[in-house]
């Protein structure tokens, strides 16, 4: 006698087949057989025919800096720290196998440094490559940036606070 089973798994699966465990295997058609003896000495055969259905994994990586946002698969990832996320998403196949996307997104971090400075209002203030100077009283925010190695912003910020004089007579 011949005994057929047919069966389907995906790749990451596993089947129990007559005592024994079929796993870890590629995708492909497998067929294996086992035979027991009757009792009046013939052979009974069985046979499974296993197909293994593939499941796909899709990697995609991207860069963004910290005060940026990135769309993926119709997410829209933003306000994200500096750090490296890993970021999943499935769907299943036609023959019931996942298709994995996967998202490795960098990201970079912008940086501010703060200065603060007082003057008077007949005084000048050199800053990062610039004088300050004739500026009534008031408080002033000056920025600057430059681009990191990373391509993301180095913002610098003067607070300058200039104070009145005085002429008294």
């Amino acid at each position: 006698y011949i005994f057929d089973t047919t069966a389907t798994i995906c790749d990451n699966g596993s089947y129990q087949w007559r005592d024994t465990l079929l796993s870890n295997l590629t995708a492909n058609t497998y067929i294996v057989y086992d035979s027991l003896l009757t009792g009046n000495g013939c052979d009974s055969i069985y046979r499974l025919t296993l197909t293994v259905n593939p499941t796909y994994i899709f990697d995609t990586t991207a860069t963004i800096c910290d005060n940026g946002s990135y769309l993926w698969r119709d997410t829209l990832l933003s306000n994200l720290a500096a750090n490296t996320y890993i970021v999943y998403d499935s769907l299943l196949t036609g023959n019931g196998c996942d298709s994995v996307y996967r998202l490795t997104l960098t990201v970079n971090p912008t940086y501010i440094f703060d200065t603060t400075a007082t003057i008077c209002d007949n005084g000048s203030y050199q800053w990062r490559d610039t004088l300050l100077s004739n500026l009534a009283a008031n408080t002033y925010i000056v920025y600057d940036s430059l681009l990191t190695f990373n391509g993301c912003d180095s913002v610098y910020r003067l607070t300058l606070t200039v104070n009145p004089t005085y002429i008294f007579d």
